[in-house]
């Protein structure tokens, strides 16, 4: 494996979470009330996460914007898994590993 491999592997491990579950509703991005300020809207956030491009998301730093986007939706199950992956690759630890 390659290290981008590698790095998302790490990441759905840590999170618990698989990206193929988000349905591409657009849920995420309409109901964001941070969605002007992003560089990445959540939709295109668990799109890169799907691709691996960990990296990318990294160096953006706005893991918190998606967080209260992904806080927001009740409705939607997959949002409090997604959830998982902006807190993981929040935390610096990752970074290191």
């Amino acid at each position: 494996h390659n290290n981008t491999e590698r790095q998302k592997e790490q990441l759905l491990r840590m999170s618990g979470v698989n990206p193929l579950k988000c349905m591409k509703c657009g849920k995420c991005s309409g109901t964001c009330p941070s969605y002007d300020e992003m560089e990445y809207h959540p939709h295109q956030f668990v799109s890169m996460v799907e691709k691996g491009q960990i990296k990318k998301l990294m160096e953006q730093n706005q893991f918190g914007l998606v967080f209260l986007a992904l806080l927001a939706l009740k409705d939607v199950p997959e949002a409090l898994s997604l959830r998982n992956l902006s807190t993981v690759l929040s935390n610096k630890q990752f970074e290191k590993n």
